[in-house]
């Protein structure tokens, strides 16, 4: 993207590597961006539809060609293809948006052609087929699993380890684990009520949701008593209110991640030695437009040997070293005409914009393999309209 004069912040809200780029959106954008991490290029993409405040997903996720973009705030699926930059849209499975309006899933998991959904409040795990575009549902809970419906969401979150997704409980009355291989929910004991964390060597590794908290190492299936992994005191935030200190972790070769919310530092746990370090980042040209300023950081993507950080809504990607060293920062701004979502009047005949506009707003509706149900079409032409006329949020 050539420089311009008009540069505007991007609120980075989930991406996924391909190659030697980062592919994301962002909650102040209904575009889809990519960045290339070795010439720092950004470009806009594809337009994409959204809310008034933007488009947002719970992930993006690569597999052969295609970008599958799950919704947090917007009403469909989007299939984003490489080769040739055509846009797909899927509509969220009947079953979800017929039982409640939320049709928001938390954040995925991938499994070889798979992803694994995990609705808000559906009760049920949807486990969709990336080649054939088709799903597939589990609700077969333990006779004696019940949820809430008073509670904002039945799990907080889903760790893969092996053949088994574990499924952090919230509105449910216990943690579930699910086989990826026979579909089986059986319960989860060691997972119960807590929050977040992740899974692998058959131990849970807890994230200190709470200030003060320690890293909790528990082993699965077992007796043994868990070892608790201490952290210094400049990682907590003097806050009154806050939703969690760290929330997601995940797990890259020895190490396991544990990603700040309302905090100070990535926590870095290796496995071997049960030893943690925390990566500190500098916030001195950082910009979000979260209540809370500190760099939150939704996930953590392996390149080179190295790892780059995602923000959550915050505008700078860093990439460490194996060392823990921040090698690279990346700040991502662009034209503002990128990040407004409707034309103003003095651009309505601007155009370049119009047919970038155009171009960018070309998707093609298709349904799930295995869908029964009718699903309206609307034409293209109709997208196109609504865009330029500043309507498209109530599309």
């Amino acid at each position: 993207m050539k420089p311009v004069d008009n540069l505007q912040p991007l609120y980075m809200n989930a991406a996924c590597i391909v190659d030697e780029w980062i592919y994301f959106t962002t909650s102040n954008s209904s575009r889809l961006f990519r960045l290339n991490l070795i010439t720092n290029n950004l470009e806009a993409l594809h337009l994409l539809r959204g809310t008034k405040n933007g488009v947002k997903f719970s992930g993006l996720y690569y597999y052969k060609g295609m970008i599958w973009m799950i919704p947090w705030y917007a009403d469909m699926f989007y299939i984003y293809h490489i080769e040739n930059s055509r846009v797909e849209q899927l509509p969220i499975p009947y079953e979800v948006s017929e039982y409640s309006d939320s049709k928001q899933f938390r954040k995925p998991v991938i499994r070889g052609k798979y992803l694994w959904l995990l609705p808000r409040e559906y009760p049920g795990i949807i486990k969709v087929d990336m080649e054939e575009k088709s799903y597939e549902i589990y609700d077969r809970w333990p006779p004696n699993a019940s949820f809430n419906k008073t509670s904002k969401m039945n799990f907080r979150m889903m760790a893969l380890h092996g053949d088994n997704i574990y499924l952090f409980n919230d509105a449910c009355s216990m943690s579930i684990k699910l086989s990826a291989e026979s579909g089986e929910m059986t319960e989860w004991k060691e997972g119960y009520n807590r929050s977040f964390g992740t899974v692998c060597n058959n131990k849970l590794y807890t994230s200190p949701v709470k200030k003060y908290e320690p890293v909790k190492i528990i082993a699965l299936d077992s007796d043994e008593a868990a070892a608790d992994v201490a952290l210094p005191g400049k990682i907590w935030e003097n806050l009154d209110q806050y939703l969690y200190c760290y929330w997601y972790a995940k797990t890259i070769n020895n190490k396991v991640f544990f990603m700040p919310h309302e905090a100070n530092g990535i926590i870095v746990l290796d496995k071997e030695t049960e030893k943690a370090d925390i990566l500190d980042i500098d916030i001195s040209n950082y910009k979000t437009v979260r209540q809370h300023k500190n760099y939150a950081v939704y996930d953590i993507l392996e390149y080179k040997d190295m790892y780059l950080t995602i923000p959550y809504q915050g505008n700078k990607i860093v990439l460490f070293g194996s060392s823990g060293i921040a090698e690279k920062e990346y700040l991502l701004e662009t034209d503002d005409r990128y990040v407004y979502t409707s034309f103003n009047e003095n651009e309505r005949f601007n155009l370049s914009n119009y047919t970038d506009i155009i171009r960018c707003a070309d998707f093609k509706k298709i349904k799930w393999k295995n869908d029964r149900h009718d699903t309206v079409n609307k034409n293209i032409g109709y997208s196109i309209h609504n865009k330029i006329s500043g309507e498209l949020d109530d599309v």
